[in-house]
């Protein structure tokens, strides 16, 4: 009889399982990357008895894709790696028994017919394990506050009903000391750049409805103007009149974006797969408002993570969406199987992507306009030089 898995696709977008491993959290102490996955470690944000940690396998452009379904022996044999490295690591450093325990969590039932359910609406099955520190229960090993829980020898309860939650002190003091812990072992997605040495092209969609009316998009829909076929039937023109043509084409999973990318393939064979991670940033409470009727500071915070007038209610904030643009596009490029001379991927995206791909490749920050198309060149592999960022239009 074979198990049945809930449907990702019934959890909403704010679905804290959507969210719950985003370096916005207040519990997220950093990334585990081993081989092309990546796996995420947080303070159990529920209970900071025993100053447990938990170590999930993530997926930055779709975390949908990681829940509920089955695992390869990679993915297991990858969250044992990046669990066992980080108890080894602790138990050097602070002098404590690190347990570490995979066993699954409570989103598994079963139904009328006797069948193994996993996942449900509340919660969904994920791949992930929990580490235990062990040691004495009055003495602070990490944070501000004691170990508490039992003593050694003695089993840790799971399900027990008294938990401690964590104080502010003492979760703000608990992160700082696991990521002095683990330096070396977390990486930092954004610092790491684009590590994936591969050309590629980028096209902003066309102009849209918002565009047009000087509105924050965002993730709200907004149809392509006349205007805005228009453009984007000129890209694809471009691309014919340079004989250019993609090994594949990656577009935003909104819908601007999506109906740019169906235009530039035009009548070619070009298959289009269709990414989250490529969708632009959200605003949060900002979307469908004028830009000027929106406090420059408040942009700015939004835009260029300084943080003047603190975060914008709902929204995504600047270093989350720049670590997600990185882990979505270098997995993209590592996935391509790019010859030497071969053609490049076609990425069909937003004005927010295109300038957290600046900052990545070292470039200076502008705005693109809409449907304009630039090729993306990485530095020879010998050389130390930056990314090179070219504008292809008619002369050149």
């Amino acid at each position: 009889m074979a198990i049945v898995y809930h449907p990702t696709g019934s959890y909403p977008h704010d679905h804290w399982s959507l969210h719950s491993q985003s370096v916005d959290d207040d519990h997220f102490i950093g990334h585990v990357s081993v081989d092309s996955l990546l796996y995420t470690i947080y303070a159990n944000p529920t209970d900071c008895t025993c100053l447990r940690i938990i170590v999930a396998l993530t997926d930055l452009n779709d975390m949908r894709s990681a829940l509920n379904r089955a695992y390869t022996p990679a993915e297991d044999a990858g969250l044992t790696f990046t669990a066992s490295s980080i108890r080894m690591r602790l138990q050097e450093q602070l002098g404590v028994i690190v347990q570490i325990l995979i066993l699954g969590n409570n989103a598994h039932w079963l139904d009328a017919q006797g069948r193994v359910n996993v996942g449900h609406d509340k919660e969904p099955g994920f791949l992930h394990a929990h580490l235990l520190f062990r040691g004495d229960p009055t003495r602070i090993y990490a944070g501000t506050e004691p170990l508490r829980g039992p003593a050694l020898g003695v089993a840790f309860p799971m399900q027990a009903n008294e938990r401690h939650s964590w104080s502010s002190a003492h979760l703000y003091k608990f992160i700082a000391d696991m990521r002095r812990c683990l330096c070396g072992l977390l990486v930092d997605l954004e610092s790491a750049r684009l590590r994936c040495h591969k050309s590629f092209y980028f096209v902003r969609h066309g102009e849209t409805d918002y565009n047009s009316q000087g509105r924050i998009q965002g993730h709200i829909e907004s149809s392509l103007t006349e205007r805005g076929v228009l453009q984007a039937q000129a890209a694809a023109d471009l691309m014919r009149n340079h004989r250019l043509t993609p090994s594949m084409i990656y577009s935003s999973s909104l819908q601007r974006a999506m109906r740019t990318a169906e235009i530039l393939r035009s009548t070619s064979n070009i298959p289009i797969t269709f990414y989250d991670g490529l969708r632009e940033q959200n605003a949060g409470d900002l979307e469908g408002q004028p830009r000027q009727a929106i406090d420059p500071d408040v942009l700015a915070s939004l835009k260029d993570g300084l943080d003047k007038k603190g975060r914008v209610n709902g929204a995504e904030t600047f270093h989350c969406f720049m670590n997600r643009v990185c882990y979505t596009v270098g997995r993209i490029l590592s996935e391509q199987n790019q010859e030497e001379n071969g053609p490049p991927p076609l990425l069909v995206s937003h004005g927010g992507v295109f300038r957290a791909l600046l900052r990545l490749t070292s470039q200076g920050v502008f705005e693109s306009d809409n449907a304009v198309l630039w090729r993306f060149d990485p530095p020879a592999a010998s050389a130390a030089a930056e990314w090179t960022l070219t504008r292809v239009d008619q002369d050149s």
